[in-house]
């Protein structure tokens, strides 16, 4: 090629668009959209690379959905599509955030943002993402809905805060059906909702770790619901936070069927409430028992190592008689001993920070 020609190409009017379409073209090739970018900037007509990022998060599953493999969702700013279900039945999708500097929201709409339908083989991964409801008052049913038999579910250093689905109709902000649940060094802050925050439903095992649960408020049940579907599954709570968290029959957790596998050690349960009146419920922990099953009673093992410095009816539970009282399982703590936990809490931090 000439240096004339060379210079007439690039002098001709539409040569950076073509070189535009054509880089994208290069990049899209060789991502074979195996990663995604969404970007608030961002079009849904693009192809979703770094450099063309889509809009929506929902556009950016329908592309991974479509293409049947692995998929990395990149997510800056961006929002969920208005009144749109995006269905996920087989592959394995990461939704990978900034961390609390980036946040997700979402315009007000009916159903659910996230719906992934029962397929051969369909997992879900959030990380890194803080997610948030603008308006925080929305109409919706479920925020996110994973219902699948052979899949996993895994959301890890995640915020969710100041959100309200609390309206006309019943809304769960989480509602999670799948293998294997883990829920992990993650954040719930002023979560409203008129049935639960979280319902967890594991068929082999669900892990809460290293999560703070601050102001979660429900209507019925508990923030966080347990219902694990087979007596082999396991449901495990360590190392988390549970503050000023309200329900009616549980003010923390509402755990139904086969609660002799779950295991609660090292949390501690602050200024939660039970707004039942009666003396079944539990300002903390409630246990609710199919009187069909047979009912284990030994509960030493189960809760270990926790405290709660609930001044009424700490662990409550469907069954006769109401005079059993499992209280001790959760020893009171006082402000001094709050303080000397706050205390070694940030020697160990400070020492963590010094061994990295």
């Amino acid at each position: 090629m000439t240096k004339f020609m060379t210079l007439a190409m690039v002098n001709h009017p539409d040569f950076f668009a073509m070189l535009f379409v054509f880089l994208l073209f290069i990049v899209n090739n060789r991502c074979e959209f195996r990663e995604i970018y969404v970007e608030l900037y961002g079009d849904d007509q693009y192809p979703g690379t770094i450099f063309a990022p889509l809009r929506t998060v929902n556009k950016a599953i329908e592309i991974a959905e479509s293409h049947q493999h692995d998929y990395l969702v990149n997510v800056g700013d961006g929002i969920f599509a208005e009144e749109k279900t995006t269905k996920i039945t087989h592959g394995n999708i990461s939704l990978v955030g900034q961390g609390i500097d980036k946040t997700i929201i979402t315009n007000k709409y009916i159903g659910q943002f996230l719906n992934v339908s029962q397929g051969p083989v369909a997992s879900l991964f959030i990380h890194q993402l803080t997610l948030e409801l603008q308006p925080q008052w929305v109409d919706i049913d479920r925020f996110l809905s994973f219902e699948t038999i052979t899949g996993n579910f895994e959301m890890v250093e995640c915020q969710m805060n100041q959100t309200i689905l609390i309206d006309s109709i019943p809304a769960q902000a989480f509602h999670i059906e799948a293998e294997h649940i883990l829920i992990s060094h993650c954040q719930f802050n002023n979560l409203w909702t008129n049935v639960s925050g979280l319902f967890l439903s594991p068929l082999v095992s669900a892990i809460i770790e290293h999560s703070y649960f601050r102001r979660c408020f429900t209507q019925q049940f508990a923030p966080i619901r347990i219902n694990c579907n087979t007596t082999k599954a396991r449901f495990i709570v360590s190392d988390c936070i549970f503050c000023g968290c309200v329900g009616k029959m549980g003010g923390a957790f509402y755990i139904s069927r086969y609660f002799w596998n779950m295991t609660f050690i090292n949390n501690l349960f602050l200024h939660n409430k039970a707004t039942y009146t009666y003396s079944t419920a539990g300002n903390d922990i409630y246990l609710f028992q199919n009187p069909s099953q047979e009912i284990i009673f030994d509960f030493h093992n189960r809760i270990r190592h926790c405290f709660s410095n609930s001044d009424r009816k700490k662990i409550g539970f469907s069954w006769e008689p109401i005079s059993i009282d499992y209280d001790f399982l959760l020893p009171s703590i006082n402000n001094q001993d709050l303080t000397d936990l706050q205390e070694k809490a940030k020697v160990m931090e400070e020492e963590e920070e010094q061994g990295n």
